[in-house]
């Protein structure tokens, strides 16, 4: 599987993980994850980024991939550390950064559409 590409290797966990008989709960305890993430991999709603759930869940299962595959873990401990970076920890910068975030979100969404914002 070292060769596969990431939408591959996702199908095929959503594959595993749709015929395990055991609940969301107890296949996250084991494999040491939340359930909501197990549940969003389940259904096929999780981004396909190399995250440590991800990896996670793959080790659980068997599946041959390496951290270093993708830059997921680098890039969101990079993304942890300049948050924090910038934040001087009140509720106000708080609420102000998650708006910045989120309005990032919705810039993304309208370039790869192609729609402007006005």
């Amino acid at each position: 599987m070292l060769n596969a590409t990431p939408s591959d290797v996702f199908a095929q966990l959503k594959q595993l993980l749709s015929t395990d008989v055991r609940s969301e709960s107890a296949i996250a305890r084991a494999a040491g994850v939340s359930q909501p993430s197990v549940s969003r991999y389940k259904r096929g709603t999780e981004r396909h980024r190399w995250g440590k759930s991800f990896i996670k869940l793959c080790n659980f299962y068997g599946l041959s991939v390496r951290a270093d595959r993708g830059q997921g873990l680098e890039y969101e401990r990079l993304l942890c550390d300049a948050i924090i970076d910038v934040w001087d920890g009140s509720d106000n910068q708080a609420d102000a950064l998650l708006e910045l975030l989120r309005n990032l979100k919705q810039v993304t969404i309208n370039s790869s559409t192609g729609a402007r914002n006005g």
